[in-house]
């Protein structure tokens, strides 16, 4: 990646097996389970369930009254280490989603990793910073969703 890259990661102790977090996060279904209340977001095309290597997902979502369409595909897949999609259509310049699954004595380490650029030049500069605000708020709210998941009480 060049300089012009940004770099957002987030990681998560979730209480479940690797195996178990991976294949979650493999099925497009769980979308739905993981995206904030307040960005609509439908499935318009998934290739494969679960997902796999080559895997192309397309989604509409809307944010602030604003429709994108993305097109995405999986690009790197080690289960149940990791899976990388990659934006092949969308809002951004580059956007390049890798999500890894780490075994832990208390459960999985579940880290997103996302590399990214805004698209326009001037425009993307001065978005930067609204761009990573909405990222952090975006994960926050997904890993809360995936460890309320494995995690609610009985």
């Amino acid at each position: 990646m060049d300089n012009k890259t940004n770099v957002y990661t987030k990681s998560t102790l979730i209480a479940t097996s690797r195996e178990e977090l991976f294949a979650f996060h493999a099925n497009p279904e769980n979308i739905k389970i993981v995206t904030p209340p307040y960005i609509k977001t439908k499935l318009l095309f998934v290739s494969d369930n679960p997902l796999v290597a080559g895997s192309s997902i397309q989604l509409k979502s809307v944010r602030f009254g604003i429709p994108q369409e993305w097109l995405v595909k999986v690009t790197d897949y080690n289960a149940p280490s990791y899976f990388t999609d990659t934006q092949l259509k969308g809002p951004f310049k580059l956007f390049k989603h890798t999500h890894k699954f780490e075994s832990s004595i208390n459960g999985t380490i579940l880290t997103d990793v996302v590399y990214y650029i805004p698209k326009g030049n001037f425009l993307g500069k001065l978005v930067k910073s609204f761009i990573h605000k909405e990222l952090v708020k975006m994960f926050d709210y997904r890993h809360w969703a995936t460890k309320n998941y494995f995690e609610k009480a009985e």
